[in-house]
């Protein structure tokens, strides 16, 4: 087999993107589509992705349940796919994927869907530093990548501060004494809550003080911190506020933090960081609190191998939540969480140093004398590995974001910092989760058909198995219509490389298609590409005709010791009169049913299966 080996040259974007508005079967109907660095292709492989749901329920009234996590959904569920149809064009209006989802996908109002493409590769090594576009509300911030052979990293990966979107300040100054607590308000006085998983539709939701599911709370009179937002740990709270002590508003001004995600995070379902809060400001000209920071994005990579070059001087892949710069005299800003990252990868060859981070960003100081608010931290992220860490040259922070000084003045104390052990008993508190299983338990090194004299060899090896109960094979004369015809056990979970082979002896000229899908012991099931098998030179040249026919065919063979039989799609041989006149056989096939038939023409040298096609 040769192995193509392939550069990324001076491109820092290499997804294409589009909001998935309704799904109708495997039928995804698309806006928002964004083709600038990659195009969606048929027979090309996409990431379908909840980012955001309907997850807070009831929780809606001004109190301290408001923005609690009710259910959380579908999001943070994805899967992978591939492009059966396209339609539209460049810019799509809908695709088609081959194979029905497997997960269950909301595109209600307060829920957002996107698709990502899935770039493959057999084997890459970067060339320029690479990232995701960033979320705008609808599509981006998320980077995928799919190498077959080995990912070789040159450059860096860094999708921080691409995830959910922070706050704004207060639309309009904010004077007066404190006023806390103020959850959700539709006063413009009160400073914008960062984005989350829950996508916001209704005005008060996105103003004041209480967290909206992992994204921060902004700050409420006077003077109140933004908070931090949450992903692996909870955001910080955004500073008290002033009212001429040194501990500020009691009850507090400042932002709630974003929730803590812990519960619900696995290889299977992951988050962006969720956005800081605004800091809330009374000072002109507005605006001078300071916006919260964004969340870190998700980078998913999926490779059969890993590596770095000796003295590449080191590489990094981060996802960190954005910090906050300082705000001047009034509400620090909340800082966005860290993302997430994934890494599917069978084996690490680490030969210089990759550093991997997923880290909550830093509140914003406040530089007035006075105590005021400064901005919650950031969140931890999340590292997830299908194995375990690399022993040597990988490094890894998932550290949590500071909170913000409340003033320069002696005294004056911080905003809290972002949570620093998740609120899941049973999570990784470093926030590391390894040996975790995801969206592609099995990793295929290849899957290739042969022809041979009797049929068509298929064979295919896995570099590593989790949880594989078996193999399922199915072949079409067309890529479209699709029959079992066999299954293959698999080894459960292994880290060896196993070998594969089915043999068809039932395949056709001109080509037949074969597609592979394996499933796991809980059911669940991933299909890989198809393949097609093209036939070689015939060894018994015929002319069939009519083809196709209501009922009577003939087919001229040249002279020489030869027999014809006729199959079903399954393979099973049809009791059929043939009628020797020479070299040209007929035979009769009215009143069975119509449709794919298999004429088999069998000579000294071996067989060879022609479709035939009955009206």
């Amino acid at each position: 087999m040769v192995v193509l080996t392939q550069h990324l040259n001076a491109q820092s974007i290499i997804n294409a993107y589009a909001k998935v508005t309704s799904i109708s079967g495997t039928t995804l109907n698309l806006s928002n589509v964004n083709v600038t660095h990659d195009d969606f292709l048929v027979g090309e492989r996409i990431i379908i992705m909840q980012m955001q749901d309907d997850i807070i329920g009831s929780n809606t009234n001004n109190d301290a349940n408001f923005g609690e996590i009710s259910n959380i959904a579908s999001v943070g569920l994805f899967e992978e796919a591939i492009i059966a149809t396209v339609t539209g064009g460049g810019v799509p209006t809908s695709i088609e994927v081959q194979d029905a989802l497997n997960n269950t996908y909301n595109t209600g109002s307060n829920s957002s869907v996107q698709i990502i493409s899935f770039r493959t590769y057999t084997n890459l090594t970067t060339s320029s530093d690479l990232t995701a576009l960033a979320w705008d509300g609808d599509v981006g911030g998320v980077f995928a990548i799919n190498v077959t052979g080995t990912l070789t990293l040159a450059n860096d990966i860094d999708v921080s501060e691409q995830g959910f979107r922070g706050g704004a300040p207060n639309d309009t100054e904010g004077h007066g004494s404190c006023n806390g607590i103020i959850y959700i308000s539709t006063s413009t006085e009160y400073a914008h809550k960062g984005e989350s998983i829950y996508k916001s539709t209704v005005a008060n939701y996105d103003i004041a003080q209480g967290k909206i599911a992992n994204g921060g709370g902004g700050g409420c009179l006077h003077n109140g911190g933004g908070a931090g937002g949450g992903n692996f740990t909870a955001g910080g709270d955004g500073g008290a506020g002033w009212n001429g002590t040194l501990t500020g508003c009691d009850p507090s001004g400042g932002g709630i933090g974003g929730v803590d995600l812990s519960d619900y995070i696995s290889a299977n379902k992951v988050f962006m960081g969720g956005g800081g809060g605004g800091g809330q400001h009374n000072a002109t000209p507005a605006p001078v609190g300071s916006t919260g920071g964004s969340g870190g994005g998700i980078v998913l990579i999926k490779a059969s191998s890993v590596a770095t070059t000796a003295g590449c001087g080191g590489v990094s892949i981060a996802a960190n939540g954005a910090g906050v710069v300082d705000s001047g005299p009034d509400g620090g800003g909340g800082a966005g969480a860290g993302g997430t990252i994934l890494f599917e990868v069978d084996t690490w060859s680490l030969n210089c140093q990759l550093d991997v981070s997923a880290a909550g960003g830093n509140g914003a100081d406040v530089g007035h004398p006075n105590v005021h608010g400064g901005g919650g931290g950031g969140g931890k992220g999340v590292i997830i590995l299908s194995g375990a860490a690399p022993s040597s040259n990988f490094s890894v922070d998932n550290s949590e974001g500071s909170g913000g000084v409340n003033g320069t003045g002696a005294g004056s104390t911080s905003a809290l910092s972002g949570g620093s052990s998740p609120g899941s008993p049973t999570a990784d508190s470093d926030g590391v989760l390894e040996s975790e299983s995801g969206i592609l338990p099995v990793s295929l090194l290849y899957w290739r058909g042969t022809q041979r004299e009797a049929g068509a060899l298929l064979s295919w090896s896995t570099a590593t198995e989790i949880d594989n109960d078996y193999f399922t094979i199915e072949r079409s004369v067309d890529g479209v219509s699709w029959k079992t015809i066999a299954t293959v056990a698999g080894h459960g979970t292994t880290t060896e490389v196993k070998e594969y082979e089915y043999f068809d002896r039932n395949h056709f000229l001109p080509a037949t298609y074969y597609r592979l899908s394996q499933t796991d012991y809980d059911g669940t099931t991933e299909v890989f590409e198809i393949l097609m098998v093209t036939g070689r030179e015939s060894l018994t040249p015929v002319i069939l005709y009519p083809n196709p026919s209501s009922g009577k065919f003939a087919v001229q063979l040249p002279v020489g010791d030869h027999t014809i039989e006729v199959l079903d799609m399954i393979g099973k041989r049809i009791n059929i009169d043939v009628k020797r006149e020479g070299s040209l056989a007929s035979f009769d096939l009215s009143g069975r049913p119509s449709g794919i038939y298999i004429l088999r023409v069998i000579d000294p040298k071996g067989a060879n299966n022609y479709r035939i096609r009955l009206k």
